[in-house]
């Protein structure tokens, strides 16, 4: 790359007029649009049978069977991504009421 290149990579008011472009329409004055937050499941159960729902549809004959390592796993991991999942939505409805 050629010295003059990088050194208008490297330009302050360069960089700033890409981060000023990159900016949403709402905050340069334009419209917006409207948005509805996704539905979000925060029951640890739901999650689980999801995450169970997975292998039970791509492995032939495989059923969820109580105590086998791969169903501990995934209620354990249904239960973080329940919580994930409420701290998600919590913060989707806040943005909407300081944004919408």
């Amino acid at each position: 790359m050629a010295a003059g290149a990088l050194a208008q990579l490297a330009d302050p008011r360069r960089q700033h007029r890409t981060r000023r472009a990159r900016t949403c329409r709402r905050h340069r004055g334009g419209l917006t649009m409207p948005w509805d937050p996704p539905e979000i499941s925060t029951d640890p159960d739901e999650v689980t049978a999801t995450i169970l729902d997975g292998p039970a549809s791509r492995l032939v004959g495989w059923e969820a069977t109580e105590g086998a390592p791969e169903v501990a796993l995934a209620e354990e991991v249904g239960r973080e991504i329940a919580i994930l999942n409420q701290t998600t939505a919590e913060v989707l409805q806040a943005g909407g009421r300081r944004h919408g």
